[in-house]
């Protein structure tokens, strides 16, 4: 509950994460049918990187903020700073992101635990009329809501990793996603802090017997402390292609390295 992302947004894990999510949801719309996404730790929807908050840590600096210098830009990167520049100022987080992308007969589910920040939220995502948002713990969410009755979509996890059983939680949630939503769609974000356990995880989570998983690894080099971040999609439609290219003009840009 003592995590707020207003601290980190902009930084280049969001630039990662946020891009991520655009090629799956364009994927996702490719077909006629109509999908689902629940953003299970949704946050504010809306980031002012000028905000007293944001300027404590800068980490926007080595990350949205070095992306308009992009030298050779994917489609979705321009998409994704097309759409910034809609947001009149602010910086949109996953919510806004999907809601925006979302065609009239798509939903979103967005759940956040923080009383404040789900007020805000709430504030933030009035004008989508499709986004539908709960003050809930994002593992109840997962029970809540999967599967979905469109019976196809994303479920999208990005938790803060404050406590340290954190990868127990979601080796948890991903078992229930399976028996519940076997073909769904989840993307899963994690930071790269103790390469040990991130390796245990990985090991564990071989044993819910996914039948296909991408994982992708993003590391700078202008910052110390959290430094490199995962990304892990099961179920993954064909997107490593865009995936690996836009991630290495994402390396340039922000003196990076990535590994698929």
């Amino acid at each position: 509950m003592n995590y707020r992302h207003i601290y980190h947004a902009g930084n280049f894990a969001d630039v990662v994460k946020h891009i991520t999510l655009m090629i799956l949801l364009k994927k996702l719309k490719e077909k006629d049918k109509p999908f689902a996404v629940l953003d299970a730790f949704a946050g504010l929807g809306m980031y002012d990187l000028g905000s007293e908050e944001a300027q404590k840590t800068l980490e926007s600096d080595y990350g949205i903020r070095r992306l308009a210098s992009c030298p050779e830009m994917t489609p979705v990167i321009q998409e994704y700073l097309d759409l910034i520049s809609r947001c009149s100022g602010s910086y949109p987080g996953s919510p806004v992101i999907i809601a925006s992308m979302l065609r009239e007969n798509d939903r979103m589910i967005a759940s956040e635990l923080h009383p404040a920040d789900y007020i805000t939220l709430k504030r933030n995502m009035y004008r989508y009329k499709n986004a539908h948002i709960h003050h809930i713990d994002a593992y109840n969410a997962i029970k809540a809501f999967c599967p979905f009755q469109e019976k196809r979509g994303l479920v999208m996890l990005d938790p803060a990793f404050e406590v340290k059983d954190e990868f127990d939680k979601i080796l948890d949630a991903l078992t229930m996603i399976k028996k519940r939503f076997a073909g769904g769609l989840v993307m899963l974000w994690y930071p790269i802090k103790n390469r040990l356990l991130v390796n245990k995880f990985y090991a564990d989570y071989k044993q819910i017997g996914y039948r296909e998983t991408l994982t992708l690894e993003f590391a700078i080099k202008a910052i110390e402390g959290m430094n490199r971040c995962g990304i892990m999609i099961t179920n993954p439609p064909d997107i490593a292609q865009e995936l690996q290219a836009t991630m290495k003009c994402l390396s340039i840009t922000m003196d990076g390295e990535f590994k698929m």
